[in-house]
């Protein structure tokens, strides 16, 4: 990305907050991916997770391992930890 770290953390929040909707939509596979994505790029950035971006975190991530078990909610989100940018706003825009 050519974008400056501050651009990639705001879209990493971004796609955090979106997996939250598709999370309390109940559309907990495509939460997942896009949770993991937004996980990988917010440490991608090196910059200090805040703690309210902490919380929102793992809110969504209890809710959706809750909705999808331990083992497939891990599966998923690695997935998704590997998707492209343009791959995850394609699942993220998909509901």
């Amino acid at each position: 990305m050519g974008r400056d770290h501050g651009a990639q953390n705001a879209t990493a929040i971004a796609f955090l907050h979106l997996a939250g909707c598709w999370c309390a939509r109940g559309a907990h596979e495509s939460a997942a991916r896009v949770l993991g994505y937004a996980d990988t790029r917010m440490h991608a950035t090196g910059r200090a997770i805040e703690l309210t971006e902490t919380r929102t975190f793992d809110e969504i991530r209890a809710a959706l391992i809750g909705g999808l078990g331990d083992a497939r909610y891990e599966e998923i989100f690695r997935a998704g930890a590997s998707l492209t940018e343009d791959l995850a706003a394609a699942e993220a825009l998909a509901h």
